[in-house]
């Protein structure tokens, strides 16, 4: 039975109960055009914003890479290296799964074993507009579905690591795309393009109408017509000529009407609606209109901190994740993503002076977090400081001035 694009079956098995959630279409069911995967990846390719914004947080996210580390000190495991470098290495795995997320909401990565050994061997990205999820009535994960090319192919529920930001409150079995709220906006802009390219091709009006006498015959006006050229053609070095010929009546200038590309606006318009919808600045994507060199530098902060960060942290839980549950490092280390995007330093030193000033931290507290070794040799170190900062008028007195001659 099939309800609203969403097909319910049954399993085999009636002691479990399960419903599967099938087909292209979901979420805002009924309205048009219908929101799918197949048309979320045809707006990726076709709108050069949403392009961008898309490949901007794949190239800043983790552009550092990562480092192995068994939780406070960097090691070297060469099983999870090996792991996350097979075929492409981590910055291509890093990629697809952001590419998915923003595009799709859902990224899908199958765990590769050897076929005789069972050893882990890597991740692969699986297609999102592929697959299929089969949950129960309590929502639990039972069996994931790949249907491409004509085949079907069924996985364990632990053979995927379902990776996702928000889930779709209509179908919560799959992600939440961001394009869910601009899709319509992603269209428009497709649509005001190609009006403003059919408004330059279909266009035939000339830029001069020139009115010849009455009378002429064909081959007086072809004469015309060839004087005009003559005198006239040539390029801006003849724009400002003086010309007078007899046979022309009158010469009457034509101009193209522009209320067609009031589309423009829309377009930056979406422009703007893209780039909120994903965090990322217009400054960033080279739009520099209404931006100055204050404001940018704090978007550029904040789309590092609002949207690259949590994207980072998230990306190595993950990972971390896949690393426990497969057993790839026998010591349980696990990675982290190197994030040094923004010089903090002179924040940082700014936080922990505040700190001390207020009775917080001692100074021994505030290398520790600055990284810097403690003075195990001073005992005022490991004590509370405050700074005297305030005095009574009456008890500053002023210092003596020298003269610079005598008559001062």
């Amino acid at each position: 039975m099939k309800i609203f694009w969403y097909e319910i079956r049954k399993t085999a098995d009636a002691s479990i109960k399960w419903l599967s959630y099938s087909g292209a279409n979901f979420g805002n069911m009924g309205l048009i055009p219908d929101t799918t995967f197949s048309l979320f990846f045809s707006m990726y390719r076709k709108c050069s914003d949403l392009r961008r914004v898309v490949n901007e947080i794949m190239q800043t996210t983790a552009k550092k890479g990562y480092q192995v580390t068994d939780g406070d000190w960097v090691v070297e495991d060469t099983a999870i290296l090996e792991y996350l470098e097979y075929e492409g290495g981590f910055q291509a795995l890093k990629k697809n799964i952001i590419r998915d997320l923003c595009v799709a909401g859902s990224c899908y990565l199958l765990k590769l074993k050897g076929s005789w050994t069972g050893k882990p061997l890597w991740l692969q990205r699986l297609d999102p507009r592929t697959m299929t999820v089969f949950v129960n009535e309590y929502g639990e994960v039972l069996k994931y579905e790949q249907r491409a090319r004509g085949k079907v192919k069924e996985y364990k529920a632990d053979e995927i690591k379902h990776c996702y930001q928000e889930l779709d409150p209509d179908n919560e079995a799959t992600g939440l795309s961001p394009l869910e709220g601009l899709i319509t906006d992603v269209l428009a802009d497709t649509e005001a393009g190609l009006t403003n390219y059919y408004f330059f091709k279909n266009s035939a009006v000339p830029w001069h109408l020139v009115v010849l006498d009455e009378g002429m015959t064909q081959e007086e006006q072809n004469n015309a017509v060839k004087q005009l050229k003559t005198m006239f053609g040539g390029g801006w070095k003849n724009k400002h000529k003086l010309g007078a010929i007899s046979w022309i009546k009158d010469i009457k200038k034509l101009q193209e009407s522009m209320a067609d590309m009031q589309y423009e606006v829309l377009r930056r318009f979406t422009t703007e609606r893209v780039c909120a919808g994903y965090g990322v600045p217009k400054i960033i994507l080279g739009y520099t209109d209404g931006v100055n060199y204050t404001n940018a530098e704090t978007q550029y902060k904040k789309y590092i901190e609002n949207t690259i960060l949590p994207r980072e942290v998230e990306i190595a839980n993950w990972l971390n994740e896949i690393i426990a549950e497969e057993k790839i490092s026998k010591a349980w280390n696990s990675i982290k993503i190197l994030s040094d995007h923004i010089d903090n330093y002179i924040s940082a030193v700014d936080t922990v002076i505040k700190q001390m000033q207020y009775w917080l931290i001692t100074v021994n507290e505030a290398r520790e977090e600055l990284g810097y070794e403690q003075f195990v040799w001073m005992e005022e170190a490991d004590k509370p400081l405050i700074s005297k900062s305030l005095d009574l008028l009456s008890d500053v007195w002023l210092s003596d001035i020298t003269p610079i001659n005598g008559n001062t």
